[in-house]
């Protein structure tokens, strides 16, 4: 694999390909979202950077391991971990909540 900046170098095609799908199922997209046309158009151009998308997912993704690693460790005692699809749940854009002001006594 080429241009992987923060999945591991090692990782295994099958490993890669459940991760990339896991992303398309969290967000509700398709893999053209973060990856771009190759010239012909038939395929996709996995390493390239050109969309602005994949640049965000990578930030999001080291978000996520830090959060898991830094703060979720250190309250965690039922071994459940953030991932896309805590705030994303199939969407490309999360909905924002905002909670209810609570209600004056």
């Amino acid at each position: 694999f080429h241009n992987l900046q923060v999945l591991p170098q090692n990782i295994g095609q099958d490993e890669l390909i459940t991760t990339m799908r896991r992303f398309t199922q969290a967000l509700g997209v398709g893999c053209d979202y973060c990856h771009t046309p190759t010239a012909s158009g038939e395929e996709l151009d996995f390493p390239s950077d050109a969309k602005y998308e994949k640049t965000v997912a990578r930030t999001m993704l080291r978000m996520v391991n830090t959060i898991n690693e830094d703060y979720v460790s250190t309250v965690n005692v039922y071994g459940e971990q953030v991932t896309c699809a805590t705030c994303h749940r199939g969407k490309s854009i999360p909905d924002s909540f905002v909670p209810e002001a609570a209600p004056k006594p």
